[in-house]
């Protein structure tokens, strides 16, 4: 029996989703499989219009090496399969010819240049995300998401409460508002602030959150489709502005609204729209509690009836969100009438309330911009699980983090004490 390989193949790289680690001699199947690859890739490359000088110049390889991953003598390095994938506009499992699963559809769509420009970098990481769990489900080592047992009772009640959408601002403000004293109460989160949005919505509503820089274009993209449920924030805007949208996206999920991928910039969130009121009350109601309110209130010795602009910049210190949210749910409250909040609006910046109240308000929480970098907790926790049994290399961990796969990040994932769930920031 004749083992040799027909012609020569670069080793280690990339044959199936089994073969995540690379092997130290490929076999026939696997070189069948690598030419079949080599052909997905060049038809691809010419669909897309590439070259393959320029799509080497994408994924930092010479045109020979690009010609001979197409002709079947090269494979893909796991650190070059995501980048390649996206250069392509095609999924990871189309490159490595495993059947088209629902959740990779999701991906391909958010590949389509038909969706807004402004939120391509928000598309580009929820992308990425849903590639690498695909890859970690495959391999084993990644379960479904399932909400808590409080989490899913909220779920259940929205959808058997609101399962038609409003009609009017009034009726959108007025299932807002119900949601958010539902979650509240099943949550059993009193009136306290909440702080940590992000851990939330994870823990309770089987949703994986990603915050990262993406810039001050968008807000956020809440993607929610078949088995796929992705929140993406940027944290290139303050942290009480960030709360905000994922708030404000938690209620897309929560009330299951009708598009798969639902993209964010500040015109969206304030348009003239029944679901987008809706999703703004749900998130000013849940962040704004009264009791938080009326506590700083009675602190200050103030009038449950006329907050001063002393009390508006302590409570947006306190509660950690932005100014206009906060005066919305002061006028709900009955604390600050519209009028005086829309005269604080205009006749002072923030930056002047802050000066003028820096005493009240010493870390400026709601107007901070930290641009850190959170990873779902989810993903990261299996990943570097995998990656410590050698299941996988370093190579997700390191997309999920946004850090570069070197020796620090393997002194850091290896280590006993390493924390992957606190974000970092930049």
């Amino acid at each position: 029996m004749n083992d040799e390989l027909p012609e020569p193949v670069e080793q280690g790289r990339l044959t199936g989703w089994a073969a995540l680690g690379g092997r130290p001699k490929p076999t026939a199947e696997d070189v069948a499989k690598q030419k079949e690859m080599g052909a997905r890739i060049a038809a691809a490359r010419r669909k897309r219009g590439l070259t393959g000088t320029q799509l080497g110049e994408v994924i930092g390889l010479r045109k020979d090496q690009i010609s001979k991953l197409e002709s079947g003598r090269r494979g893909v390095d796991i650190t070059e399969l995501v980048i390649l994938a996206e250069a392509l506009g095609v999924t990871m499992g189309y490159v490595l010819g495993e059947p088209e699963r629902p959740a990779m559809a999701i991906s391909t769509r958010l590949a389509s240049g038909a969706l807004p420009a402004a939120t391509a970098r928000a598309r580009q990481r929820a992308r990425l995300l849903i590639g690498y769990d695909d890859l970690l489900t495959q391999i084993g080592v990644l379960t479904p998401a399932r909400p808590s047992k409080h989490g899913a009772r909220v779920l259940e009640q929205v959808e058997r409460v609101f399962a038609d959408a409003p009609k009017t601002r009034a009726k959108s403000q007025a299932q807002g508002i119900a949601v958010a004293e539902l979650v509240r109460r099943e949550l059993d989160l009193g009136g306290a602030p909440i702080y940590n949005m992000a851990s939330l919505i994870e823990k309770h509503f089987a949703v994986d959150v990603s915050i990262s820089p993406l810039g001050t274009d968008a807000d956020g993209l809440c993607v929610h489709a078949g088995s796929v449920a992705l929140i993406i924030a940027s944290s290139d805007h303050s942290d009480g502005h960030l709360r905000f949208t994922l708030a404000h996206e938690l209620a897309h999920h929560l009330f299951n609204d009708p598009c798969e991928i639902i993209e964010e910039d500040e015109q969206a969130m304030s348009a003239d729209a029944v679901l987008e009121w809706r999703a703004n009350a749900f998130a000013g109601h849940l962040l704004v509690p009264a009791r938080s309110v009326h506590d700083v209130l009675e602190w200050l010795d103030e009038s449950p009836k006329e907050a001063s602009d002393r009390c508006v910049v302590t409570m947006m210190e306190e509660i950690g969100v932005p100014l206009e949210a906060l005066l919305h749910e002061l006028d709900l409250l009955g604390v600050m009438s519209f009028e005086d909040g829309q005269r604080l609006l205009h006749e002072h910046t923030i930056e002047e309330l802050l000066q003028r109240h820096g005493d009240v308000a010493p870390t400026g929480a709601a107007t901070r911009v930290s641009q850190m970098h959170r990873a779902p907790e989810r993903l990261i926790r299996h990943a570097v699980a995998a990656a410590r049994q050698e299941r996988t290399g370093l190579t997700i961990v390191a997309g999920l983090l946004d850090r570069e796969d070197d020796d620090s990040l393997w002194n850091d994932i290896m280590g006993p004490e390493y924390d992957y769930t606190t974000p970092v920031p930049l």
